[in-house]
């Protein structure tokens, strides 16, 4: 398994809140054969497990969680001109939807591509700083409304970015849905690969559906597993010019570990012994409050699991185009394979 590899294959897999399901042959094709058995449920979540060989009463459970859902778009009407107006599923960023390409999905598994429709400035009337809002998009299929009905697409249709996964100078990448595929990458490949017979617990790797629309997945799957130690796994804001430093993390100084009232203190100063101890890149960051992922609703599942939050900082968050370096997701992945081969105590 190559992480990069795995990295692209999933972040170009469709999962738009509602539609988690629609790729699940393909990733449980894609890496069921390094697992000992997958789980799914109507809801959309995805489980993997990896269990350790030592098989007694004792063994711990861990679930590391990756939300594999992401933000997109569902059709809400169709002009008689063949123009489809969307709602937004998830935080998207309209200041970056003008001109940008789409797949629109219908029935029988049809999909066809789409342009999110842009007025050219020449013609922009009033306040040309003035973005619209979501639902004034208009998508350019070229279909007429009769074709479009043909092929089953109408209310209700998901729309998914089109963006192509490219690499810049570095160890930088750029491509879609990397929040949380990113995540799901670094959790998959971490379990995938560790040694088995070193395995100090049951790995139980999550790709979480609805994460993006409510935290909502999540507790489903902790409520099954009922872990004994929890680690979410997220993007966070990256360092950038108008992002604060204290809510953020440089993208080339590896995973980010969150200090908050939210995580578990003692699980979570264990993780950072065993980046220090193997001297993974790592870094803090403080989430007074709450930390804006899966660990806000895992925390108080049942009678509370400890949790701590593993992130990868990116930049052009909830756009079509995240930015992010490779080193910072082999980080994450190390610091997780660590994790699975420590005996873990609260």
């Amino acid at each position: 398994m190559e992480l990069k590899q795995l990295l692209q294959t999933l972040s170009q897999m469709m999962g738009i809140p509602g539609y988690e399901h629609y790729e699940r042959d393909a990733l449980k094709s894609e890496i069921s054969e390094y697992f000992d058995e997958y789980i799914g449920d109507d809801v959309g979540n995805h489980v993997f497990i990896r269990r350790a060989q030592s098989r007694n009463d004792n063994v711990p459970k861990l679930m590391i969680d990756a939300h594999f859902d992401e933000i997109g778009a569902i059709v809400t009407n169709v002009s008689d001109d063949g123009f489809l107006s969307v709602c937004a599923v998830g935080g998207l960023d309209r200041r970056t939807l003008p001109a940008c390409e789409v797949t629109v999905y219908g029935a029988n598994n049809q999909k066809i591509y789409g342009v999110i429709g842009s007025t050219p400035p020449h013609l922009v009337k009033g306040d040309a700083k003035k973005l619209p809002q979501i639902e004034e998009f208009r998508i350019d299929t070229g279909y007429t409304k009769e074709s479009l009905e043909k092929m089953g697409i109408g209310l209700g249709s998901a729309v998914n970015f089109r963006a192509p996964f490219a690499e810049l100078e570095g160890d930088a990448l750029v491509g879609k849905a990397f929040d949380d595929r990113a995540c799901a990458a670094a959790a998959v490949y971490a379990a995938a690969t560790v040694d088995k017979s070193a395995l100090k617990c049951d790995v139980y790797v999550c790709l979480s559906a609805k994460e993006e629309t409510g935290l909502n997945g999540a507790r489903l799957h902790a409520f099954r597993i009922k872990p004994d130690f929890a680690v979410v796994t997220d993007v966070n804001f990256a360092s950038a010019p108008e992002v604060p430093g204290h809510k953020s993390g440089k993208c080339g100084e590896g995973a980010m570990i969150s200090i908050s009232a939210i995580t578990d203190r003692k699980f979570t100063s264990q993780i950072i012994d065993i980046a220090k101890k193997a001297e993974i890149k790592h870094q803090t960051v403080v989430e007074a409050r709450g930390t804006g992922t899966n660990a806000d609703a895992l925390m108080l599942v049942e009678y509370g699991i400890p949790t701590a939050v593993v992130s990868i900082p990116i930049k052009t968050m909830h756009t079509y185009s995240d930015f992010l370096k490779l080193s910072a997701i082999e980080a994450a992945a190390d610091l997780l394979t660590g994790l699975m081969t420590e005996d873990l105590a609260c």
